[in-house]
Protein backbone atom coordinates (compact mmCIF):
# COMPACT_ATOMS: atom_id res chain seq x y z
CA UNK A 1 0.00 0.00 0.00
CA UNK A 2 1.21 3.50 -0.74
CA UNK A 3 -0.24 4.79 2.55
CA UNK A 4 -0.57 3.33 6.03
CA UNK A 5 -3.75 1.30 6.39
CA UNK A 6 -5.51 -1.11 8.73
CA UNK A 7 -7.36 -4.41 8.52
CA UNK A 8 -10.45 -4.74 10.71
CA UNK A 9 -10.97 -8.31 11.96
CA UNK A 10 -14.10 -7.50 13.97
CA UNK A 11 -16.43 -8.54 11.14
CA UNK A 12 -15.18 -11.50 9.10
CA UNK A 13 -17.21 -13.02 6.29
CA UNK A 14 -16.35 -15.80 3.86
CA UNK A 15 -17.07 -15.38 0.16
CA UNK A 16 -16.44 -17.42 -2.97
CA UNK A 17 -13.13 -16.61 -4.68
CA UNK A 18 -14.99 -15.74 -7.89
CA UNK A 19 -16.76 -12.87 -6.11
CA UNK A 20 -13.60 -11.14 -4.86
CA UNK A 21 -12.41 -9.53 -8.11
CA UNK A 22 -8.99 -8.03 -8.71
CA UNK A 23 -6.09 -7.90 -6.26
CA UNK A 24 -6.22 -4.87 -3.95
CA UNK A 25 -2.84 -5.18 -2.24
CA UNK A 26 -0.33 -7.57 -0.68
CA UNK A 27 1.20 -7.75 2.80
CA UNK A 28 4.51 -9.08 4.07
CA UNK A 29 4.79 -12.53 5.62
CA UNK A 30 5.34 -10.90 9.04
CA UNK A 31 2.11 -8.90 8.74
CA UNK A 32 0.30 -11.98 7.42
CA UNK A 33 1.30 -13.84 10.58
CA UNK A 34 -0.01 -10.95 12.70
CA UNK A 35 -3.25 -11.05 10.71
CA UNK A 36 -3.52 -14.79 11.31
CA UNK A 37 -3.25 -14.20 15.06
CA UNK A 38 -5.92 -11.49 14.90
CA UNK A 39 -8.31 -13.74 12.97
CA UNK A 40 -7.77 -16.60 15.41
CA UNK A 41 -8.49 -14.18 18.26
CA UNK A 42 -11.59 -12.76 16.54
CA UNK A 43 -12.96 -16.27 15.98
CA UNK A 44 -12.00 -17.37 19.51
CA UNK A 45 -9.92 -20.27 18.18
Amino acid sequence: MKKDCAINCDHIQTVRKGMIGSLISTISSDKLEELRGAVLFALDL
